[in-house]
């Protein structure tokens, strides 16, 4: 799987910090100026941009327990698992954790289709 980032942002608005997971290098830029803080639900314009605090490359496979129902992909929801489990690089057609999508908020993939287990 290509790298791709989490970009840790301060709202332009409210200064409360926030997440967006999933971001290529090309849309580092891009991405602070399109999404709305979580927080305050202030969307940037007329030149107005969320702050970049800082990047973390990873890696964001969507993962499920083995015997598990919910698809998770961010590292920092309670359900993430670490062990048994398996995990795959492209969304998944199954149910995603609704705990993920309110941490992260948003996902994009572009990565060739691969499948592992960890048990």
């Amino acid at each position: 799987m290509s790298a791709v980032w989490t970009c840790h942002l301060s709202c332009f608005n409210c200064d409360k910090p926030f997440l967006v997971n999933g971001v290529s290098a090309e849309e580092i830029r891009e991405a602070q100026g399109v999404f709305r803080c979580p927080h305050c639900d202030a969307m940037p314009a007329g030149g107005s941009r969320h702050s970049l605090v800082y990047l973390h490359a990873v890696n964001l496979p969507f993962r499920k327990p083995w015997r598990g129902d919910l698809w998770h992909y961010s590292e920092y929801c309670s359900g993430w698992p670490v062990d048994n489990y398996l995990e795959i690089e492209f969304p998944p057609a199954d149910e995603v954790c609704p705990e993920c999508c309110a941490l992260v908020g948003v996902f994009k993939f572009g990565s060739a289709p691969a499948v592992t287990a960890k048990l």
